[in-house]
């Protein structure tokens, strides 16, 4: 049963050919709940499209976790909705999650039901192709959510959190579930991490012993690697992908911050995608390549840039290379062959994104 909901200004009813950005809200239970969501230039209404939940962290803001777990560029490559729910703050005054066992729990699972529903009664949602992804505290309300009402999601994966195991997870299981976790991480040990696979292996009908792959280490420079650990099975089983992150911190690999901790070999939001878009409801998708994205079409050097920006492809042909802002507004646009080199002197200091056909990325201008 829908939830009647209040919206206050911010939901729009005519959509433009650019990007939109929109913060909204709605009274439940009589408290203001907040959400930020982006929607890609190519999303028109007539065709329905997949939704992807993105929570921040704690003491983390929506807005933060937009700019931070970004999958804006993403969205606007493989056309599908974001929305960026807002928690409320905690006894200690800080931004979070009520997850747990104790505690008035309700609120914040009852309020990312009545979101779903509101987009999906205000946009053209694909029911069977909404996603639950988050950083720290956010993939952990994830995690609970695909236990309380999993039958709603597709697939939950996420960023430097966990599976917490409740009563009635295994009702909603199995489903497709991904991991990316740093082994350097203080926030959340990695050796937290690592024993929750055998129970979500269980729970996914999967074989016990998983595959492990050394991915190509595209930054030397990080000081980190990544090994992709696969749980799989049966025709029936859900798989399980963990990305584990060899000497990297509690941070989103691919953010372009500079942050110490940060592996530059994944981009998160890439591979979280391109493993959701593989499943809908019903399980593994018939066909997928539509909606997947290339991952590391393309690599550009140093993050952050001052003055020139180095970019490198690898299938060696020319590209038609365009900088925008975050409205999708075209501030440079240059042929590139494999190797080229962009003045970036005049941009202001800030967040940009350099688009080709195959793949966006984002970068920052030194000065931020």
């Amino acid at each position: 049963m829908r939830l009647i909901l209040f919206l206050f200004a911010g939901l729009m009813t005519c959509l433009s050919s650019a990007q939109q950005t929109i913060n909204s809200s709605f009274i439940l239970d009589g408290v203001e709940r907040e959400f930020i969501i982006y929607i890609p230039a190519n999303y028109t209404g007539k065709t329905s499209v997949p939704l992807v939940l993105n929570l921040h962290g704690r003491s983390r803001t929506a807005s933060n976790q937009m700019s931070y777990g970004d999958f804006r560029p993403v969205a606007d490559t493989a056309g599908f909705i974001i929305v960026h729910p807002q928690g409320l703050k905690d006894m200690q005054g800080r931004f979070s999650w009520n997850y747990e066992t104790t505690g008035d729990t309700a609120k914040d699972f009852k309020f990312i039901e009545a979101l779903i529903d509101t987009m999906l009664n205000d946009y053209n949602i694909d029911e069977d192709c909404v996603y639950g992804t988050g950083f720290s505290r956010g993939i952990f309300m994830c995690c609970q959510m695909s236990c309380r009402f999993g039958d709603r999601l597709a697939a939950v994966g996420g960023v430097a959190g966990s599976f917490v195991d409740s009563n009635g997870c295994a009702a909603f299981y199995p489903k497709p579930f991904l991991q990316i976790h740093g082994t350097n991480d203080r926030t959340w040990p990695y050796s937290l991490v690592d024993t929750v696979f055998p129970l979500i292996a269980a729970y996914n009908k999967c074989d016990p012993e998983p595959t492990e792959v050394d991915l190509p280490d595209n930054n030397t420079s990080d000081n980190s690697t990544v090994t992709l650990v696969e749980y799989s099975g049966g025709s029936d089983a859900m798989p399980i992908s963990h990305y584990r992150v060899n000497g990297g911190g509690h941070t989103w690999p691919g953010w372009s911050s500079g942050q110490p901790g940060t592996n530059y070999d994944i981009d998160a939001s890439v591979e979280i995608w391109n493993f959701f878009a593989q499943y809908d409801r019903n399980g593994k998708r018939a066909t997928t390549s539509s909606r997947k994205i290339t991952r590391n079409h393309f690599s550009i050097s140093p993050q952050p840039a001052s003055s020139v920006l180095k970019l490198k492809f690898k299938d060696g042909s020319v590209q038609s290379v365009e900088i925008t802002d975050g409205s999708g507004r075209v501030l440079m646009s240059v042929d590139c062959p494999d190797n080229c080199e962009m003045n970036i002197s005049e941009l202001a200091p800030g967040i940009y994104f350099l688009r080709t056909e195959k793949g966006v990325q984002k970068f920052i201008k030194a000065g931020l």
